[in-house]
C-alpha cells in the first residue's frame, strides 16, 4: 500500500514521507481516502467471494464483518476529525461523505449525484448480496433481519427512482426478490 502522506511530502523529502504512515496527524492526507476506500472494497470483496462461492461449508461471520466496518469507520472519524477550528478542505469533506455515503446529511447535498448514480449502483449490488444471503440464512432471526433490510432498500430505491434511471431499473428486480409472486 502507498504511504499515507501528501504528494508534496514526497517531493520535499520530509521525514514523514520516508517513514511508516503516521495516524497521529490530525488532518487527513490526500491518500487517506484511497487507503480507507481500499479497506472497504476488501470487506465488500470478502462478502462477494462468500456469496459467489457454491461451497457454503464455512458460515459467514457477520460479527467479524461488522467489527471490520466499525474499525474502518473509527479510522475515518480519527483521520477526518479536526483538533483545530479550521474546517477540512472541501475535497476532504467530499471524500469523507463518500466513505460514509451520508445520503441524508444536508452537507452532502452537493454530492447527491454520487449517491443517486454510482452509489446507487453499489447499493444495488449490496442488495443482491443480501438477497443471496437471505436464500441461505443461518437462522430465522437472520432471515428476518435481512428481509427487513431488503424491504428498506426497496423503499429507498423506489423513492430515488424519479431521480435515477438505475434506481428505477432496480425497483422491479428487488420487488421480485423481496416480494416474489405467489
Amino acid at each position: 500500500m502507498p504511504a499515507d502522506v501528501n504528494d508534496v511530502d514526497l517531493l520535499t523529502g520530509l521525514k514523514a514521507a520516508r517513514t511508516a504512515p503516521s495516524t497521529s496527524t490530525s488532518r487527513p492526507t490526500k491518500m487517506a481516502y484511497l487507503l480507507l476506500d481500499v479497506q472497504l472494497h476488501r470487506i465488500a470483496s470478502k462478502i462477494n467471494e462468500h456469496v459467489s462461492s457454491y461451497q457454503h461449508t464455512v458460515r459467514f461471520d457477520t460479527g467479524k464483518l461488522e467489527a471490520k466496518v466499525t474499525s474502518v469507520r473509527e479510522m475515518c472519524d480519527a483521520r477526518y476529525q479536526s483538533d483545530t477550528e479550521e474546517p477540512l478542505a472541501i475535497h476532504h469533506q467530499a471524500n469523507l461523505h463518500i466513505l460514509y455515503n451520508l445520503f441524508e446529511s444536508p452537507d452532502f447535498k452537493p454530492y447527491n449525484w454520487y449517491t443517486i448514480g454510482l452509489g446507487s449502483f453499489h447499493a444495488f449490488h449490496a442488495g443482491g448480496t443480501l438477497a443471496a444471503v437471505v436464500f441461505n440464512p443461518e437462522c430465522y432471526s437472520e432471515y428476518e433481519e435481512i428481509k427487513n433490510l431488503l424491504d428498506l432498500s426497496l423503499r429507498m430505491f423506489a423513492s430515488l427512482s424519479i431521480h435515477s434511471a438505475l434506481c428505477a431499473k432496480a425497483v422491479p428486480i428487488l420487488q421480485q426478490i423481496v416480494k416474489p409472486p405467489q
